[in-house]
């Protein structure tokens, strides 16, 4: 990075520093670095996540390297992390998808209770999850994507969205007939995936969707055209891995 920053990026690095008190590999410190920046400039994160940034990836790349060369290989001592756990009964209300600062908020404390339990995902998050990928189904475009950014720094976040996705799944999976929870069901999986625009490992994520696909067809649900509209919905990466899907 360079010194444009008055601080020199003091605050930036405090409040990455913050959030990497256990460091799960390159991609999580790089997203946590590129979050923290963008926290004091707003628009870094998006400008980074563009797939023509070569600079900034580069450079990204490197500090990434540099904090897992430092810090990576070391288990740090577990520190009480109790100002920075949310109570699921105090958590506020998912913010509208058409306010990206309130919903990257809300995400941010849903990340830091996630890192501070370790195994139990918060009481309510999965239904918290579901609701947000209904408004990412019908909002506009340029919410989706600001949704899907917001998405995109949390790396625990990430993961319980993908629960989500999967537990869309199994309804399929267990449906006997093409009813209107299991049409719900597949809408809500293809886009909690347009959602989540490859932002964990895909090659899980297409093995959930082709499941998907069999059962979908099983109950004579419209795989198909509705994998179309979530491509329609999605990034174009993502358009062509669920086209793909079609394709097949």
């Amino acid at each position: 990075m360079d010194a444009r920053s008055p601080d020199r990026y003091a605050t930036e690095a405090a409040l990455a520093s913050a959030d990497l008190e256990r460091i799960h590999g390159l991609g999580h410190a790089r997203d946590v670095v590129a979050d923290a920046i963008d926290r004091v400039h707003p628009g870094f994160f998006a400008a980074a996540a563009r797939e023509d940034a070569t600079e900034l990836h580069r450079r990204l790349a490197a500090v990434a390297r540099e904090i897992w060369d430092t810090h990576g290989r070391v288990i740090p001592a577990r520190r009480d992390r109790s100002p920075r756990a949310v109570d699921a009964t105090t958590r506020p209300p998912v913010p509208s998808i058409n306010d990206t600062d309130a919903l990257v908020g809300w995400l941010r404390a849903v990340e830091h209770e996630l890192d501070a339990d370790d195994v139990t995902p918060p009481p309510g998050l999965s239904e918290e999850l579901v609701a947000i990928v209904d408004r990412y189904e019908d909002a506009p475009p340029a919410q989706r994507e600001g949704a899907r950014l917001a998405v995109a720094r949390f790396r625990l976040v990430r993961h319980q969205l993908s629960g989500v996705a999967g537990a869309q799944a199994r309804i399929l999976m267990e449906a006997s007939e093409a009813d209107e929870s299991a049409a719900r069901a597949l809408r809500r999986l293809l886009f909690a995936e347009s959602l989540l625009d490859g932002g964990i490992d895909w090659r899980d994520e297409l093995l959930v969707l082709r499941d998907a696909r069999r059962h979908a067809e099983r109950l004579g649900l419209p795989f198909d055209a509705t994998t179309r509209a979530a491509a329609e919905a999605s990034s174009a990466r993502t358009a062509q891995l669920l086209l793909g899907v079609i394709n097949e």
